[in-house]
C-alpha cells in the first residue's frame, strides 16, 4: 500500500466479526490470523506491505475477514480481505510462541511509539530569538546575575566594565592572529 496523498494516513486492521453462517459448525472465537503491524501510520509517499499469519492448535480449516480503518477515509478504500488456513496437525510450540509474541508486541510499540515522539519533537522548530544586547547595563546585569545564580554571584559596575575590557582584548587577539 502506497500513500500518494499529502496527508499522514493513520491506519487500523481490524477482524471483521461475523455470525456463524452454518449452525451445526460453531465458532470457537479464538483468533488464528494475526496481522503483524497491525495499526501505526503511513506518511505521504510512504509504501507499506501488511503481512498476515495463520496458527491454529487445532486441526481444521480455518477463515477470517480483515478490514483496513483509516483516518482521514481513504478516496480508494481497499475491499475487505478474506483469509483462509488449513492446520494439519496440532501445535507443539504455541505456548513458546506466545511468550515471544507478548515480548514482541512490548517492544514493537515500545520502539513505534519513541520513532514518533522523536520524529515530532525533531520537527519543532523553536522560533528564533534575539541575542540579548549585553552592552546595556541592565541586560547585562540581569544575564549575568540569572547565569550566576547557582554561585550566588551579584552584578556590579566593575564586573561589566572588567568583563568588556576582557571581550576587547580577547577580539584585538583575534583579529592579530586571523589576519
Amino acid at each position: 500500500m502506497t500513500n500518494h496523498g499529502s496527508t499522514t494516513v493513520t491506519y487500523e486492521w481490524k477482524k471483521v466479526q461475523r455470525g456463524d453462517h452454518i449452525a451445526a459448525k460453531k465458532s470457537d472465537f479464538v483468533q488464528r490470523f494475526y496481522c503483524h503491524y497491525p495499526r501505526s501510520i503511513l506518511k505521504p509517499g510512504e509504501q507499506k506491505t501488511f503481512i498476515f499469519s495463520f496458527r491454529s492448535e487445532k486441526v481444521g480449516m480455518f477463515n477470517e475477514e480483515w478490514e483496513l480503518l483509516t483516518e482521514p477515509l481513504l478516496l480508494n478504500s481497499l475491499p475487505v480481505l478474506s483469509l483462509s488456513g488449513i492446520s494439519l496437525q496440532t501445535d507443539l510450540y504455541a505456548e513458546r510462541r506466545d511468550q515471544f509474541w507478548k515480548h514482541f508486541d512490548k517492544t514493537f510499540m515500545e520502539k513505534d511509539a519513541k520513532e514518533t515522539v522523536y520524529e515530532i519533537v525533531h520537527q519543532i522548530k523553536p522560533t528564533p530569538q534575539e541575542a540579548p544586547d549585553l552592552r546595556k547595563p541592565e541586560v547585562f546585569a540581569a544575564t549575568f546575575e540569572a547565569t550566576n545564580q547557582d554561585m550566588e554571584l551579584k552584578y556590579t559596575m566593575s564586573t561589566m566594565e572588567g568583563f568588556y575590557e576582557l571581550l576587547d582584548d580577547i577580539a584585538i587577539l583575534y583579529h592579530r592572529q586571523s589576519g
